[in-house]
């Protein structure tokens, strides 16, 4: 769907709906600012015009919101028309309504952003435990895809690939600004919580412009934007992206999960398997990794619980070896992976996460 073919003037309601639509907000406990002043900017008949933009704006924001929904909770049909809607009305609010939400983006400047240089790596906070045999990950350049599959495909083998993503807008593109020019007043799904395997954990719905004001810009609080289907939901990033060709050799385009997985440093994966091969690829920040074979699983200590089952007990970087003694006998592979580094994890491969920085990563799943 092009923009500039929604006859937004038909949106436009009247002066009457205006007023029953801020009365109910008024009333309801959702109270914001901007309606109040747009209630009695409408008492007064004061600056009708501004008013009307305010109140269009307020209605679009309900419309994209209940998109958002439709996208979170259901799935993709006719052509995935309600995400190409829910751009439009995006297009709209971020044209019109910049001013709304300062908050959105005055801490903005307080965030590092990882197109400026990445960290030294004598500086990273790597906590990794020393009692446990610990081996790098090999690094390769842009293998083409017939050595990808004979060498690591085939043998199940983890491999860092460079260079292969040189032709990502994402990665020249990407930043907080850019993200929030995408999707400031998009409904995401958060999770709370430092890892998901925690009794604290919890998930909420935010709009995107509210997840980086809590979560990005405020140091101490731990919320991930994880393991969501985001680039079915926001066409426009998904035009910044590529699926590897990798991932040919087992799946159709159609036939590849991607997901994307963008939070603040701290954000934890714990050692985890997944239900497919992983082309995992690092666009913004800095990633700690380590991975250890299925080979090992009996060493890793899986949860009991049918929904935890492929998800480990013990803490990778600070494990109690009186309450799982045989994770001292474990090999780890460990890596920092950076932006434009692709990590081949291959399925039933054991693998933990930890964002060294502001970090914005996307796993491809391929395969059976």
């Amino acid at each position: 769907m092009e923009v500039a073919k929604v006859n937004w003037n038909s949106w436009m309601p009247s002066e009457d709906a205006l007023m029953n639509l801020v009365d109910d907000k008024v009333v309801s406990q959702s109270l914001k600012t901007l309606t109040r002043i747009c209630y009695v900017r409408l008492c007064k008949h004061e600056d009708y015009d501004e008013v009307i933009r305010c109140c269009a704006v307020l209605l679009n924001m309900e419309a994209l919101k209940w998109c958002d929904m439709g996208l979170i909770m259901g799935a993709p049909i006719s052509g995935n028309v309600l995400a190409y809607l829910a751009s439009a009305v995006h297009h709209r609010l971020i044209d019109k309504a910049e001013n709304f939400y300062e908050s959105s983006t005055t801490s903005v400047a307080d965030i590092d952003d990882s197109s400026a240089g990445l960290p030294n790596p004598a500086s990273l906070n790597l906590n990794v435990c020393e009692d446990v045999k610990r081996l790098p990950v090999q690094r390769i350049s842009c293998p083409s895809v017939m050595q990808f599959r004979e060498h690591y495909l085939t043998t199940r083998t983890p491999v860092i690939i460079t260079d292969a993503m040189c032709t990502w807008p994402a990665l020249k593109k990407w930043s907080i600004p850019y993200l929030l020019s995408k999707m400031a007043y998009r409904t995401v799904p958060i999770e709370i919580g430092s890892k998901y395997s925690d009794d604290d954990w919890s998930q909420k719905l935010l709009p995107f412009h509210q997840f980086i004001a809590d979560y990005i810009t405020k140091h101490g609080n731990v919320g991930y934007l994880a393991q969501h289907e985001l680039f079915e939901q926001i066409v426009d990033l998904a035009e910044d992206i590529n699926i590897p060709d990798y991932c040919c050799l087992l799946s159709s385009p159609d036939d590849v999960d991607i997901n994307a997985w963008f939070g603040p440093s701290g954000t934890v994966s714990p050692l985890h398997t997944d239900p497919r091969d992983n082309i995992f690829a690092q666009v913004m920040g800095s990633k700690y990794v380590s991975m250890c074979s299925p080979l090992e699983t009996s060493k890793v200590y899986p949860y009991d619980s049918p929904l935890l089952f492929n998800t480990c007990q013990v803490d990778v970087e600070h494990p109690d070896f009186e309450k799982f003694p045989k994770f001292r006998d474990i090999t780890l592979y460990n890596c920092v992976l950076r932006p434009g580094e692709l990590l081949y994890i291959p399925f039933k491969w054991w693998h933990y996460l930890r964002s060294l920085e502001t970090s914005f990563s996307i796993s491809f799943w391929f395969g059976e």
